[in-house]
């Protein structure tokens, strides 16, 4: 299995939330990094499981977190467009494609 590739401006966002969560509750951040990354692992097994979304994406939600995960399946994986929360600028993330 390839591990998701993550587009360099969803790795900013994702340690960004990381971050805030830690400010919140000391290791909520590191609980949000392993809920992201498990959720990654998970749509790179199973790239078609992800709810269809906008301009050819997917989408997971995280368990734990108000946050979706917006990938692109791809013939070796997933490429990790935007760790999303659903309610915060929608579609900010359309000129990563």
């Amino acid at each position: 299995m390839t591990l998701p590739f993550f587009h360099p401006e969803a790795e900013e966002e994702m340690n960004a939330e990381a971050d805030y969560y830690d400010e919140k509750h000391e290791d909520l951040g590191s609980d949000f990094l392993n809920e992201v990354h498990r959720v990654a692992i998970e749509a790179g097994r199973n790239p078609d499981h992800g709810s269809p979304f906008s301009r050819h994406t997917r989408r997971r939600h995280l368990r734990r977190f108000p946050h979706w995960l917006v990938y692109l399946p791809s013939e070796d994986g997933i490429k990790v467009i935007a760790v999303a929360h659903p309610s915060r600028r929608p579609g900010y993330w359309t000129q990563r494609l």
